[in-house]
């Protein structure tokens, strides 16, 4: 009892009431912090909430308006194939005929090696009395659709897939949600890119025809990935998408190696060199980005062009709009690494020098505006080492594709799409046939000064195709070259070509 005083107690309470008040204190501060937080996070929520159902409201709308003008469209007639069949079988019993008076010793003639042969016997005719042809035994068959039959003999159609030319439809890769992007990582593999965040990777070689299956699903990305970019020479691919992150990827692991956080916005498009050395993201935010990927650093940082300043009655002040650089729509690198072009929302494209990053050309046209952006990028002619020999192609909203040099003047244009260019596609082989898709349903194939496409393979999905993608063929195979398409309804079509 002796240790115990009164002062001595008197003074412990009074430290532990402090110390209790003290906590009070505190505890009360961080309750007010977090009940301000909520409010704020519930205030943001609401007005998401509100900004989707007014986005959802007009895109109601416009697909309405959609429908409503397609409706209005003439449809077109039934295609006659029966003159095509007559005037191909026509033509085998002539070249049959004439192969026997050149070679009586061949009776049976190989007219169309990947078409079925006709195996009932030819006549023998002698060489003094060749076989009398009179005018009706010929049919009459148009010259634009001798030009077709030379191509591949037309086939019914049917299905919701038809082809032309030299194009077949060889797979529907089913089973996604949305798809935004496809690209090939190599001649028998194609990666897509959906819009609930998952990259899916399709082994083409095994498949058999419209059976084939996702080989490899990758998970990692919030929300939607917007571009997905191979390399095949180090069997690595690169996404990205609105969570503002380029992810890297092994083919042969479903797991990221690792990511970035690239920009303060959602990333629209990546490309990366073919020696795998720079990798280039651009973002809603008007920033591209050039990074070193064996680094995986920063090298430079290029803004976009300002946007034109508010009226008064605007309600967008001009710090929050007008010093905003414009929105990156798309980005294409040099196949050697050293150039960079880069097109934005309000149509302007810069051309940049990936060592420096500095812009070297601008191209800001007449036709250049707020209301027209280009939505994406190629370039075709020569080698990438030629700088002289290559053209930039750009597609517009306006649904036009315009070619320029690389000094920034325009060479040509083309009416290619009733609605907006979605992608361009180059042909990896030639380097002077290139690909497009749009609002207007099916795929393009053109050349630089061409005022009708090349090549078009019809598909009566309604949906609009969003990518558009070019493979060569693999050495050895039948198959010549791959193209294919993804769309909103979440089909990826792959097409072969057998020329």
């Amino acid at each position: 009892m002796g240790e115990y005083t009164l002062p001595g107690v008197m003074k412990y309470l009074q430290r532990e009431w402090q110390r209790n008040e003290k906590d009070r204190i505190q505890w009360e501060l961080e309750r007010a912090e977090m009940r301000a937080r909520i409010a704020r996070l519930e205030g943001e929520n609401k007005s998401l909430k509100a900004h989707n159902s007014s986005q959802e409201k007009e895109i109601k709308m416009l697909m309405e308006a959609l429908k409503s003008e397609d409706a209005k469209l003439p449809k077109l007639p039934p295609l006659d194939t029966s003159p095509l069949v007559e005037g191909r079988q026509y033509l085998s019993k002539c070249l049959e005929e004439v192969s026997y008076l050149l070679h009586p010793e061949v009776v049976d003639v190989d007219v169309d090696a990947k078409e079925a042969r006709d195996t009932r016997e030819v006549p023998r005719v002698p060489v003094q009395e060749p076989l009398p042809v009179t005018q009706t035994q010929v049919p009459q068959v148009p010259q634009t659709q001798v030009t077709q039959m030379q191509v591949t003999q037309t086939q019914p159609l049917n299905g919701d897939v038809a082809s032309t030319g030299s194009w077949k439809l060889q797979h529907e890769l089913t089973g996604n949600n949305a798809l935004n992007m496809a690209s090939f990582e190599s001649s028998t593999a194609l990666l897509t890119a959906s819009e609930d965040g998952l990259i899916k990777r399709w082994s083409l070689e095994k498949a058999k025809k419209h059976e084939a299956k996702s080989h490899s699903t990758y998970t990692g990305h919030v929300g939607t990935v917007t571009a997905v970019v191979a390399s095949e020479s180090s069997g690595m691919f690169y996404s990205a998408g609105v969570d503002k992150k380029v992810r890297f990827w092994q083919s042969d692991q479903v797991t990221e190696l690792f990511h970035i956080y690239a920009h303060k916005e959602g990333i629209v498009a990546l490309d990366v060199s073919e020696d795998n050395f720079v990798l280039v993201s651009s973002s809603t935010d008007g920033t591209t980005k050039i990074w070193s990927i064996k680094t995986n650093e920063m090298l430079h940082s290029i803004e976009g062009p300002k946007r034109a300043t508010q009226d008064e009655n605007s309600d967008l002040s001009e710090d929050s709009f007008a010093n905003k650089p414009v929105s990156a729509s798309s980005v294409l690198l040099y196949k050697d690494g050293t150039k960079l072009v880069v097109g934005y929302e309000n149509a302007h494209i810069y051309l940049i020098d990936v060592g420096s990053g500095l812009v070297t050309h601008k191209i800001e046209d007449a036709y250049n505006s707020d209301d027209n952006g280009v939505t994406c990028l190629a370039m075709v002619g020569g080698s990438q080492a030629s700088t002289q020999e290559l053209t930039l192609l750009a597609g517009f909203r306006d649904g036009v594709i315009r070619a320029f040099d690389l000094a920034g003047r325009l060479v040509w244009q083309v009416d290619a799409h009733k609605g907006a260019v979605s992608s361009i596609s180059v042909d990896p082989g030639a380097g002077e046939l290139f690909a497009s898709v749009g609002a207007s349903l099916g795929v393009k194939i053109w050349t630089v000064g061409a005022t009708e496409p090349v090549e078009q393979i019809a598909c009566n999905s309604p949906a609009t195709a969003s990518s558009v993608t070019w493979s060569a063929g693999k050495p050895g195979s039948i198959w010549k070259g791959h193209i294919a398409t993804c769309a909103s309804d979440g089909v990826a079509r792959v097409y072969s070509c057998l020329r």
